[in-house]
């Protein structure tokens, strides 16, 4: 009888009950972010699974960026891999959580370094929705410019900006 055994172990636990429950934690932590309500247990039951996909879902966009610009400007090479610019995302991360927990901690607060890292993790989606949307304007909306000087405008700027200018100005 299960009811009678010992308390539940997620080690007993299949392997995608573990995955569902670790994916309804971090959407239920993105949905927090997005309209936030107080609740002082999600800060107890952090995790890291939210910030690595925000800071790979960033990181990947900004390297992206780099191999575009030089696609579009002819200069293999001129931007490099990325790599920087990668890596740069998680240091900046994990630094900016460093000095969020010592500063808490010198004003006498009771947080630890992986909460820090969570609640700041967890804190760059609007950022990332933001990247995610100038980059899609960006490779979608701008401006093409030719090797001789000409530019072409893409034809989906064409019919999607009024639009989006005749929005902007309703609200």
């Amino acid at each position: 009888d299960k009811n009678s055994a010992a308390p539940f172990n997620t080690i007993d636990e299949p392997i995608r009950d573990t995955i569902w429950r670790d994916v309804r934690a971090v959407g239920l932590k993105f949905k927090h972010v997005l309209y936030p309500v107080e609740k002082t247990s999600l800060l107890k039951e952090w995790d890291l699974w939210g910030p690595l996909i925000l800071c790979t879902f960033m990181a990947t966009i900004l390297q992206s960026h780099i191999d575009d610009d030089d696609h579009v400007h002819g200069e293999k090479g001129a931007g490099g891999d990325g790599g920087p610019e990668f890596a740069e995302v998680f240091v900046i991360v994990w630094a900016g959580s460093l000095v969020v927990t010592l500063n808490t901690k010198l004003l006498g607060g009771h947080i630890s370094f992986f909460q820090s890292v969570c609640v700041l993790g967890y804190c760059l989606l609007p950022l990332g929705i933001a990247l995610a949307i100038c980059r899609y304007s960006y490779y979608n909306l701008s401006f093409r410019i030719g090797t001789d000087g000409s530019y072409t405008i893409p034809e989906p700027t064409l019919y999607i900006w009024p639009n989006v200018l005749i929005i902007s100005e309703l609200f």
